[in-house]
């Protein structure tokens, strides 16, 4: 599971904070999306992710603001869980 929020939202820029597993006590990663050209970048990993080969948790969170993203809606806060 993976929580994330956005932070700042300039110049059709959207940044947000993503929370692996609920480790609201550690630092999180952030995601920047270009609303224009649809381009996510990952400027940095969570602290719980950091020493992972893949960053899952922030390709779940990029996938869902897409999704969301696309059927007209920039999310402030989300949620993907998965089993």
């Amino acid at each position: 599971m993976v929580d994330f929020k956005l932070i700042s939202f300039k110049n059709g820029i959207a940044e947000y904070e993503y929370y692996p597993e609920g480790t609201y006590d550690q630092k999180p990663g952030i995601i920047s999306f270009d609303t224009s050209s649809g381009e996510f970048t990952l400027k940095t990993v969570s602290e719980y992710e950091s020493t992972f080969y893949f960053h899952i948790y922030a390709s779940h969170s990029q996938r869902k603001i897409k999704e969301l993203y696309e059927k007209g809606t920039l999310p402030e806060k989300g949620l993907v869980m998965w089993c």
